[in-house]
């Protein structure tokens, strides 16, 4: 599948995020707005201790691979991150070295996290990604609610192959059909490269 990327002068990708993602206050106004999805996401809430002390093995453990595969069959496309104890800081969580940190070891150490990702709230994936990738540049405009990243295309490349091909040998340990597999993963892709809606 082939999709346009939107793209800077410079050539870098383009995400416009809402001010806030992801951090435990945001988490917080969606659950008292109601802002579900069917089936509703599963909030993995990441605590400031953990972040600080950089506990990836304990996101390793929670996705590890279990024996018995429904496990992992309900929380395929499911997940969704936050963060706890960054709600005075006024980064974006993407901007806080230790989380950025935390996220690049959490895509080194858990590759097949990407089957996991929850893809119907674009931004969740984008957060991540931009945890991982450098260089990244964040614009800000007053009074908006939003916060333009812009991400450097040879650092997604690497990025999404290694996610892809770990995403597609947990599928086939757990039985999951190629084409599934497969619009996931393209899915995801559209997230990360396709234009902006409205920007």
């Amino acid at each position: 599948m082939m999709f346009t990327i939107a793209h800077s002068s410079d050539g870098d990708l383009i995400w416009d995020l809402p001010a806030g993602y992801g951090k435990q206050k945001w988490m917080q106004k969606q659950v008292e707005r109601g802002s579900w999805t069917d089936p509703p996401p599963v909030y993995f809430v990441i605590g400031h201790q953990m972040i600080t002390e950089n506990r990836i093995e304990l996101i390793k453990n929670f996705l590890e691979y279990k024996q018995d595969h429904s496990h992992i069959r309900e929380l395929r496309c499911n997940i969704r991150f936050a963060i706890q104890g960054f709600d005075g800081d006024q980064r974006e969580v993407y901007e806080v070295p230790e989380i950025r940190a935390f996220f690049s070891g959490v895509v080194a150490l858990c590759p097949y996290w990407f089957y996991f990702c929850d893809l119907r709230d674009q931004a969740n994936l984008q957060m991540i990604a931009a945890c991982s990738c450098e260089p990244l540049r964040v614009l800000r405009k007053k009074r908006s609610r939003k916060v333009r990243i812009l991400v450097n295309q040879d650092s997604i490349r690497p990025f999404c192959a290694r996610a892809f091909e770990m995403h597609q040998k947990l599928s086939e340990l757990i039985q999951i059909p190629q084409a599934d597999a497969l619009d996931h993963y393209a899915n995801a892709l559209e997230t990360l490269v396709a234009p902006q809606r409205g920007s």
